[in-house]
């Protein structure tokens, strides 16, 4: 399999590491919180950010990206290994 992404995986997050997470998280919280949310689909889950996130407050969450480079970053970041990170195309 030729993953397109590869080069992109390896600086994905030295490039966004600093980016606010968090207020996405905070946000997307309060929206799955009114509608009782409880299972999440990160789609274009990248290297795991939002998803290890959620699932550290609590979601059971599932990651789907078309790289296997960025799911395998996502996996060794996933210390709890608690999220199902998964390839499609």
């Amino acid at each position: 399999m030729n993953d397109e992404f590869s080069l992109e995986a390896k600086f994905y997050d030295k490039v966004w590491g600093k980016y606010d997470y968090d207020t996405d998280i905070n946000f997307l919280n309060e929206i799955f919180r009114r509608r009782n949310c409880k299972r999440i689909l990160d789609i274009g889950c990248g290297t795991g950010n939002h998803s290890i996130r959620l699932s550290k407050i609590g979601y059971e969450m599932t990651g789907v990206d078309i790289s296997a480079s960025m799911l395998k970053i996502a996996r060794e970041k996933d210390k709890g290994k608690k999220i199902n990170f998964a390839w499609t195309m």
